[in-house]
């Protein structure tokens, strides 16, 4: 399903990539302290998690970045959110550049725009909310909807959608189970109508054909294991330590993901 482009924007805006990321790098200093190092006559010790990646995502598609642990996907799930800098390179939601920009009111209009599903969904909740609050939090962030029925009414769609009793909404998550917990997060997710998602993992917690449902509210971006696991997108591309790999290298097998092994 396409995403329809704001009235605001130029016809150009609508035809660019929705998310467009070039030279992204991000190197991890795992140093000792400064004196320990002195005192024993050591160096730095860097890791490149992410070298000079580089990919667009047109608007309305779903996007798979795939590849084995440590490959650095969730490095790149987080830098193109804003939750954590680059070393050097530039990651642009429509057409903003999100860690150049300056300017405070567009930047909290991209925000807006930008919606994460964490690997760990108990870590990404508060324990001393209930759901309702904690699906409601970007409605009410954002000024979405001002009127607290419409609001209840609104969370009682989301948790429906990803498969949930609305009257789930009452509880803690501590009363969920891990599958659940996750479907809470990415009803969250969907709340505040954002143009991109990004999850840590693919949404495994949901059927095939609830996955589906989701992902046709607004087209999100998925970060994932293997290819197996995310049966709806319609781009993807692999990843190794640290760097992409195009897909004429890819074996001619569609159903073995890509070799990680060394570089």
């Amino acid at each position: 399903m396409s995403v329809t482009a704001p009235a605001t924007e130029t016809r150009g805006e609508v035809d660019a990539p929705l998310v467009r990321i070039e030279g992204l790098t991000r190197v991890f200093d795992l140093s000792k302290r400064w004196l320990n190092r002195v005192l024993e006559g050591s160096g730095r010790i860097t890791l490149t998690a992410v070298d000079h990646v580089g990919f667009s995502i047109p608007r309305g598609e779903t996007y798979a970045l795939v590849g084995e642990s440590g490959s650095g996907k969730s490095t790149i799930a987080k830098i193109a959110v804003g939750l954590l800098p680059p070393s050097a390179g530039s990651v642009s939601i429509a057409g903003v550049d999100i860690w150049r920009e300056r300017d405070a009111t567009v930047l909290r209009g991209v925000r807006r725009r930008i919606q994460m599903i964490f690997q760990d969904p108990y870590a990404s909740l508060n324990p001393r909310w209930r759901v309702g609050a904690i699906v409601a939090e970007p409605i009410k962030a954002f000024d979405l909807v001002a009127d607290k029925p419409a609001r209840d009414a609104r969370v009682g769609e989301l948790l429906s959608l990803v498969g949930l009793d609305p009257r789930d909404a009452r509880k803690f998550p501590h009363e969920f189970s891990g599958g659940q917990r996750q479907r809470v997060a990415i009803a969250r997710a969907l709340a505040s109508s954002a143009a991109v998602r990004c999850a840590g993992v693919s949404p495994r917690a949901l059927s095939t054909a609830r996955c589906c449902c989701c992902a046709s509210t607004r087209p999100p971006v998925y970060a994932g294991p293997a290819m197996s696991t995310i049966p709806f997108s319609r781009g993807s591309v692999a990843a190794t330590i640290g760097a992409i790999i195009p897909p004429s290298l890819w074996p001619t097998s569609p159903s073995r993901a890509p070799s990680m092994s060394g570089r």
